[in-house]
């Protein structure tokens, strides 16, 4: 019956509605395969950028932090107390810096998270989520550093004071134990940075 419908029409009429669904057809290609919409909301750029500036204090203040760790070790060994102590409390003082700074970089993840449904195309919305999974996993680890830290530089604190009133403390296997947790969590933290960096440029590759 549709047939017959069809058949009724002029054939230059049939012609142009063939054309049309022709053109339609490529229109709507073009517009969802080829020239899809790639759309990057400004706050999600702005906290992006933001978080990008944030990460590299925290990496820094690490990274310092793991050096003095170094040499307050060799500076107790030689019983250097008082520069070991000044480092120590440098470290505390640091510590808390690395922990305000997480808080700041969790602000702006939440922001980037709350953009992410304004992102186009859909796929690159995909891993926009995961990246901030990775930095999110990342900030909880950082916390969880920064707990052993405080622990570790208490404990060396303690046994620095004793050993500049002469004292002895026995604290060296806890120390031990600390320090290896550190490590384990500071090559997490390597490995979830590597991964949102990673993710990142996969993003980044949908805009390019």
């Amino acid at each position: 019956m549709m047939t017959n419908l069809v058949l009724k029409i002029p054939r230059p009429i049939r012609f142009l509605l063939i054309l049309l669904l022709i053109v339609l057809a490529v229109f709507f290609a073009w517009r969802f395969f080829v020239y899809a919409p790639k759309i990057v909301p400004p706050p999600f750029l702005e906290a992006r950028k933001e978080g990008a500036l944030i990460s590299q204090v925290i990496v820094g203040l690490t990274e310092d932090s793991n050096q003095r760790l170094k040499l307050i070790g060799t500076l107790e060994s030689v019983s250097d107390y008082d520069q070991a102590l000044r480092l120590v409390l440098k470290n505390l003082e640091s510590n808390n810096e690395i922990r305000e700074r997480a808080f700041e970089l969790s602000r702006r993840l939440e922001t980037m998270a709350g953009a992410i449904s304004a992102i186009e195309p859909k796929e690159a919305q995909f891993k926009a989520q995961e990246a901030i999974a990775a930095e999110l996993s990342l900030i909880s680890k950082l916390i969880s550093y920064n707990q052993l830290l405080s622990q570790l530089l208490e404990v060396l604190r303690v046994k620095i004071i004793a050993g500049t009133n002469g004292g002895q403390l026995e604290g060296a296997g806890e120390i031990t134990a600390l320090v290896g947790r550190i490590n384990e969590e500071i090559a997490v933290i390597n490995g979830l940075n590597r991964k949102f960096n990673e993710t990142m440029g996969e993003f980044d590759s949908y805009f390019q």
